[in-house]
């Protein structure tokens, strides 16, 4: 075989599979999955906690890397550090207004440090199937380095009229790159079905 038809047999065959694909999309986002102060607990039993005080976390992803070359090989991923979110949630009857976040720790981290963090947010109420409890979401920053499970030792306190109550929590936040593979025929046909 000559060297001009390997060559035009190369470009047939990566047209084909370019036609067959339309292209090659990388997308690779992070996820945490829920973890809570109180194994099980649901958001019924928070009237029975012994404190009243049930807190959940989870990381959002600001900012995503994309590079590439549209229609040929793209990519799309998450890129750290990962912002935290603490909430809190309390029985409607407690009489707290605020849930305060002092300080988050961090370990299982690149160096296990400590993040002193001030922020706080209103207590609203919040409707479940079982009734209404008051809930606090409280971003904490872009403070979770890696993508790798983490143990968070959060401080902070729940404001009333009647006086402030500090805490103390530990929560496991398991954490995971998801990665998906599309062809880029996916992105052509696929919405016109969602």
């Amino acid at each position: 075989m000559t060297p001009r038809r390997r060559v035009i047999r190369i470009a047939i065959i990566v047209v084909v599979c370019w036609i067959a694909t339309l292209g090659i999309y990388i997308e690779s986002d992070v996820k945490s999955m829920p973890c809570h102060s109180d194994d099980g607990i649901d958001l019924a039993d928070v009237p029975n906690t012994d404190d009243g005080l049930y807190l959940n976390a989870y990381v959002e992803t600001p900012e995503f890397t994309k590079f590439g070359i549209p229609g040929i090989l793209h990519y799309t991923g998450a890129s750290s550090p990962f912002s935290l979110v603490v909430v809190g949630f309390v029985p409607v009857d407690s009489g707290f207004r605020e849930i305060v976040i002092e300080s988050v720790s961090v370990s299982n981290d690149a160096d296990g440090r400590t993040t002193h963090v001030h922020a706080s947010d209103a207590l609203d109420e919040f409707k479940t199937t079982h009734g209404a409890v008051l809930c606090g979401n409280v971003p904490c920053g872009r403070i979770i380095d890696r993508c790798a499970s983490v143990t968070l030792v959060v401080k902070g306190a729940l404001l009333s009229h009647d006086g402030d109550r500090h805490f103390e929590r530990t929560l496991e936040l398991p954490i995971h790159r998801s990665t998906y593979v599309y062809p880029g025929w996916a992105f052509v046909f696929l919405p016109m079905y969602a």
